[in-house]
């Protein structure tokens, strides 16, 4: 992830692997940073003493003592704004990201499933199998993964085959039914990424059919969304992917981006099919 991810300073033209962003959303490299602003991004009061905390971006603001103990907004990640804040499903969002989450209206819907769908028709040549994804609640969501955990399930994919016989000549025929589920209340961006991971489930099934490997199955899954956001121009959110210290998705993600950064996509295939 080396300079892939630097990013230049909006006031110097620096570039630096940690950027600081101010509240009208322009980077500055620390010193610069310190210069434009001596204020808490949250309540705007002057700073004597501060915290610098990172979003999962890689940006980073300053916050006062008090304030940099607010609730994470649950999509951008850096501490709620005092007195500004949605309440939505069960979660907590400032108000920009708020103002941008995703509603299961078909129109928006459609536009978030078209490109990630068209991202594997180009780069991988695969047709995702999923009509369109079906958008549920927090709850409903856990019920369906049988999630009993902390995890907060984001998405989930559906796989049955479904075998049917003739009984006059005794032929079987093997047909499938999959489904892809998002969690309502997502940025579309977050929603386009959960969506590709999703879908990486089904490319992966298609091929490898196995979903019983978590480490690598996941893994895939996780590579899916860091590919898509190179191939739409957004590297900066595959930071928090590349930073993720889960022992399946972090670890499985690293284990798989290894293999791919060595071998054609087909090979990559082959490998994978081997470890399972």
């Amino acid at each position: 992830m080396n300079g892939h991810f630097k990013q230049a300073c909006s006031s110097c033209g620096a570039t630096a692997e940690s950027l600081f962003l101010d509240e009208n959303f322009r980077l500055f490299c620390q010193k610069c940073f310190s210069r434009q602003t001596t204020v808490c991004c949250s309540c705007g009061n002057h700073l004597t003493h501060y915290y610098i905390i990172s979003s999962l971006n890689g940006t980073s603001r300053l916050y006062c003592p008090k304030c940099k103990d607010h609730p994470l907004c649950s999509a951008c990640h850096f501490p709620l704004k005092t007195g500004k804040a949605w309440k939505y499903d069960g979660d907590v969002f400032c108000r920009d990201c708020g103002n941008n989450l995703t509603d299961p209206d078909q129109a928006i819907l459609k536009g978030i499933t078209r490109n990630v769908y068209n991202f594997f028709r180009s780069k991988y040549g695969f047709s995702v199998r999923s009509p369109l994804p079906q958008v549920i609640s927090a709850a409903q969501l856990r019920k369906l993964s049988q999630n009993s955990g902390e995890m907060t399930e984001m998405g989930f994919y559906s796989f049955e085959s479904i075998i049917q016989r003739t009984f006059l000549f005794g032929n079987k025929t093997t047909s499938f039914k999959c489904q892809i589920y998002l969690r309502r209340g997502m940025v579309p961006a977050k929603a386009e990424e959960v969506l590709a991971h999703e879908a990486g489930h089904d490319l992966w099934q298609s091929h490898l059919n196995c979903l019983d490997n978590q480490f690598y199955a996941e893994g895939f899954a996780q590579y899916m969304s860091f590919e898509y956001n190179n191939w739409c121009g957004r590297p900066e959110r595959n930071i928090a992917l590349l930073m993720d210290n889960d022992p399946i998705y972090g670890d499985g993600f690293r284990a798989v981006l290894k293999l791919a950064e060595q071998n054609s996509f087909q090979k990559l295939l082959g490998i994978l099919k081997s470890k399972i």
